[in-house]
């Protein structure tokens, strides 16, 4: 009965070792937020209206760099816009999958959400203050916005996942235990 009793308590350590391990990674990757550009190829001053009365951060991308907008106004089929250099935290949503999912943390998830990206063709102008843009030489128009395929789909494997493990390894812990006792008296079940 003793050495039974021995080795359930070995086998117990590597199981426990084990559970550590697989509830880290499990819970590592649960929740996770993903986000969709939204892109649209045809682009009107409706669409732009609608960004800037949402309150969004506009990145604007232009052949050879990008800046972000501090001030954008709509005049007729021209866009006024201020710009002024990327900041560093805008950097990390620059080239999105269009099809697929884009994670994001959840620090991120806010300052992601609420930007609008404008694909314009041409350089740079010089000018670094205002500068008019024709709406009608913008190739596309991305409004981020929550993946809710993406990040509901890992909410519920994160739920399944949480629910699954923990629950097979008191299944196996169980078996384990069961397989090294001595019984006197029969199982009914």
């Amino acid at each position: 009965m003793r050495h039974c009793a021995q080795a359930f308590i070995i086998h117990f350590e590597h199981v426990r070792a084990w559970m550590l391990v697989l509830s880290l990674i499990t819970l590592n990757s649960c929740f996770q937020k993903f986000y969709t550009p939204n892109s649209q190829e045809t682009v009107n001053a409706t669409d732009i209206e609608k960004a800037i009365s949402e309150g969004r951060h506009f990145i604007l991308h232009y052949a050879d760099t990008n800046v972000a907008l501090k001030s954008i106004e709509l005049k007729g089929d021209d866009l006024l816009v201020g710009q002024m250099s990327l900041p560093e935290s805008w950097r990390k949503a620059l080239t999105p999958r269009i099809n697929g999912a884009n994670h994001m943390s959840k620090r991120e998830m806010n300052e992601i959400i609420g930007q609008a990206h404008i694909y314009y063709l041409g350089n740079k102008p010089d000018l670094d203050e205002q500068v008019h843009l024709q709406v009608n030489k913008i190739w596309r128009f991305d409004v981020y916005g929550l993946d809710k395929k993406a990040t509901t789909s890992s909410t519920v494997m994160s739920i399944v996942g949480i629910v699954v493990v923990p629950l097979g390894l008191i299944y196996l812990l169980a078996k384990i235990a069961l397989d090294n006792m001595e019984f006197n008296m029969p199982l009914f079940w």
